[in-house]
């Protein structure tokens, strides 16, 4: 979702998107069904293969974005001191969310995944701006696109 926003943005080419778990229980599978199915109802394309995020990845990302407090807090856990400000929580870039976390709508039905797309969307404008923002800093130059 946020790679197609990048793209709508002009943004593609200077940022790399990657998405990974904390834990490891479903390396290598592919998007959970109800998953699968509402990211193309809501016309989105996707390649996707679970994998779990390394302290050694995390270092090199400028932003990573955490569903709820518990990624929060592990993201944070795999980062040196005082590194932790490049870990956000997702919900966090959107002005009108009632709540800072994404419901884990795993094992539910395909209704719940739609609300958590409506609740990705709704933050996704807040999340591009932040990256054009950082992109057009300064010390852009100095750090990767992540």
């Amino acid at each position: 979702m946020l790679r197609a926003a990048l793209d709508r943005a002009g943004l593609a080419d200077r940022v790399r998107v990657t998405s990974a778990g904390i834990g490891n229980w479903h390396i290598g599978q592919q998007a959970n069904p109800p998953a699968a199915r509402v990211l193309r109802a809501g016309g989105y394309t996707f390649d996707h293969a679970a994998r779990q995020i390394t302290r050694q990845e995390l270092k090199t990302v400028d932003l990573a974005l955490a569903a709820d407090r518990t990624h929060l807090r592990d993201l944070q856990a795999l980062l040196p001191d005082g590194a932790g400000d490049k870990v956000m929580l997702l919900r966090s870039f959107d002005p009108a969310a009632d709540h800072d976390e994404v419901p884990d709508p795993y094992g539910g039905p395909d209704s719940q995944f739609a609300e958590v797309l409506v609740m990705i969307e709704a933050a996704t404008p807040g999340i591009v701006a932040k990256i054009r923002r950082r992109l057009q800093s300064p010390d852009a130059a100095h750090r990767g696109s992540s």
